[in-house]
């Protein structure tokens, strides 16, 4: 899949959300994670433009400041219509989401994605990073990826189940048009490992991922 279609990378970014009262602008690495994303983003070989998507007066005077362009979101958008209207803005373009809450996606990591995404069977609409878990997973009481009425079994021969991550979504605009998902019909997951898979939920996470960061650097 030798994609032709002008790359639009996407960062949400929220001056207030679940895990801090300041949002997208908590520190982090020394300067704060939607300046980390956008960071990694520009990275990236390949792509037409970035636009920070938000609706916040003070993250929009931040990208400006920073060079990046903007994009206006509706206050208490719901995510199916936020991914609908990027879709209808940027017809015929392949869309990349990135999220400021997965720090450690490298800008070494989003290039080999974007290999990977061009060397893909047609078959494939869209790209998601995920995490492939080998442990005992049950749902309503029931086990999910091993028989625990028979003998028992190891990890490693366990069947793993994949952890879909915040990280990257790719995704062909038309696709995304349909849907109103950054999850295509038919995704391809691409594999990351741990450290990538990490994601800010909560602002006990911002101070825990504080002290991976050395290691991240060691890493990419």
């Amino acid at each position: 899949m030798n994609y032709k279609k002008k790359l639009i990378i996407i960062v949400p970014a929220l001056e207030v959300n679940r895990y801090s009262k300041i949002g997208d602008l908590e520190r982090f690495g020394g300067t704060s994670l939607l300046e980390w994303k956008v960071s990694q983003a520009r990275g990236i070989k390949r792509y037409n433009d970035i636009f920070v998507a938000t609706p916040s007066k003070k993250i929009t005077k931040i990208c400006k400041n920073l060079g990046i362009k903007t994009l206006l979101r509706k206050k208490n958008e719901s995510l199916d219509l936020f991914h609908k209207n990027i879709s209808l803005k940027f017809k015929d373009k392949l869309l990349m989401f990135l999220n400021p809450t997965s720090p450690f996606i490298s800008q070494n990591l989003l290039n080999n994605i974007l290999t990977k995404y061009s060397k893909l069977n047609k078959k494939y609409d869209s790209l998601c990073t995920v995490f492939e878990n080998k442990q005992y997973f049950f749902y309503n009481k029931k086990s999910i990826n091993f028989n625990y009425n028979a003998k028992s079994i190891s990890r490693a021969k366990l069947k793993p189940v994949h952890n879909l991550t915040n990280g990257v979504h790719l995704i062909r605009s038309d696709v995304c048009n349909e849907k109103n998902n950054i999850i295509g019909n038919k995704p391809f997951f691409y594999k990351v490992n741990w450290l990538n898979s990490l994601e800010i939920q909560n602002f006990k996470d911002i101070k825990a991922m504080s002290f991976l960061i050395k290691y991240y650097f060691e890493t990419v």
